[in-house]
């Protein structure tokens, strides 16, 4: 199993069993390379959810420094999945972080806010809700509201 395929399966887990199971999985991969914004990545942040500690966790990660695109990618998939569980500042610092990247980086994670149906608050948040700026926005579906 893939790490993107397990930390899929600790998102999605269902019971403590399961959870357990995929947890030790997922330690036997960090073995391999323990970096901790992977590690924050899968197991924890399905403990944190579970703890409902995922804002304090979330906000660390992001004040840390991840600068991989494979990290930039697995914060916004954080983000826009844990949408309602996350308070305002933490989704503030995200958005600012994720906004503060790279076009290509900003497609990628427009990209991911559209699989979590959050295309609408991202595009928002990079374009101040007056226009559309971006064809990832567009090409999504994101049209600006009328007022």
């Amino acid at each position: 199993m893939t790490e993107l395929q397990l930390r899929a399966d600790l998102l999605d887990s269902g019971s403590s069993e399961q959870l357990i199971n995929l947890t030790e999985e997922y330690l036997g991969l960090l073995s391999i390379r323990p970096s901790w914004p992977y590690y924050f990545s899968g197991m924890l942040q399905a403990e944190a959810i579970q703890t409902n500690n995922f804002s304090y966790n979330f906000d660390n990660a992001i004040r840390y420094g991840p600068h991989e695109k494979q990290v930039v990618s697995s914060i916004a998939e954080s983000l826009f999945y844990n949408w309602d569980n996350l308070n305002k500042e933490s989704k503030v610092i995200a958005l600012n972080y994720l906004s503060n990247q790279s076009e290509f980086i900003k497609s990628l994670a427009i990209g991911i806010s559209a699989k979590f149906a959050r295309v609408y608050e991202f595009c928002d948040f990079l374009y101040d809700k007056t226009h559309v700026q971006s064809a990832t926005c567009k090409i999504n579906y994101w049209q600006p509201l009328a007022d």
